[in-house]
This record gives C-alpha cells, sequence and structure tokens, in this order.
C-alpha cells in the first residue's frame, strides 16, 4: 500500500510539472503590445511571432500611470511588455527607363537584372527619397541594367 501511494505522489507531480513546462497553467499573463516600424501599435497573443532581429527596445512597464496608456489593448493588471520594433530601410529601385519607384519586396528583383545597389543612411541623402515612404530605417537604393 505504502509502493502505490509513492507511486500516485509521484505521478501526480510529474503531472504537475509537465502542465507547467507546457504553459498549461492558468497563471496571469502580462500583456504584450507592439509598436511597429509604421508606428501602428497593437497587442500580441504570441510573442514567439515577434522576429528577435526586429526589436529595437523591450520596455517592462508596471505602474499604473504607464498600464493607463494601454487599456485599451486588454488587461494591463499583470504589466505590460512594450516592444518597439527597428524602422525598416527603404527599398527603393531606378530601373532601366529611369522611372523611379518603392519596392516592398526585394526578392520580386530579378538579382541579374541590378546594375548596383547603394545603402544610403545620412540624412541628406534620405531626404531625396522621403517621398517613397518612411527613410527612418535608411534607404537601399537599386539602379537597375
Amino acid at each position: 500500500m505504502k509502493n502505490l501511494f509513492l507511486i500516485l505522489v509521484s505521478v501526480l507531480i510529474c503531472g504537475v510539472a509537465a502542465a507547467q513546462q507546457n504553459g498549461s497553467n492558468d497563471e496571469a499573463q502580462p500583456l504584450v503590445v507592439v509598436k511597429d516600424a509604421e508606428g501602428k501599435t497593437y497587442k500580441v497573443d504570441d510573442m514567439k511571432s515577434i522576429d528577435n532581429n526586429a526589436i529595437e527596445s523591450v520596455t517592462v512597464i508596471k505602474n499604473e500611470t504607464a498600464r493607463a496608456e494601454f487599456a485599451q489593448y486588454g488587461d494591463t493588471s499583470e504589466g505590460v511588455v512594450y516592444i518597439k520594433l527597428k524602422a525598416q530601410p527603404l527599398v527603393v529601385v531606378k530601373d532601366a527607363e529611369g522611372k523611379t519607384y518603392k519596392v516592398d519586396d526585394m526578392k520580386s528583383i530579378d538579382n541579374n537584372a541590378i546594375e548596383a545597389v547603394t545603402v544610403i543612411k545620412n540624412e541628406t541623402a534620405r531626404a531625396e527619397f522621403a517621398q517613397y515612404g518612411d527613410t527612418s530605417g535608411g534607404v537601399i537604393y537599386i539602379k537597375l541594367k
């Protein structure tokens, strides 16, 4: 009987440990709010969906004054994890006909058609491309053949 009791206690302890490891406990979690490169702020349910390389800063906010700012996104009683994402570079292409335009996906550009690529990070040069979008993350200027 004593052995049966020890086995049952061991199984119970292993079950609780496994439930905690799998995240199936009912503990409250902090609210996770992201501000993306375009300035849009939104709630995130799964932090694993955020690319670590895209994070500029992470701030944990636990006081009532700061949390009041994020109440519109959900329950702030356990605090707020505020994640600010880095600005992504603006990709601008000048094609063979001399037309200049913004490209959202660099993968859409045929590598064989590229004549030159210039990375522009200073404010004076970026001002030239502001009409195409946010230049705070720099500009990748691609000239096609």
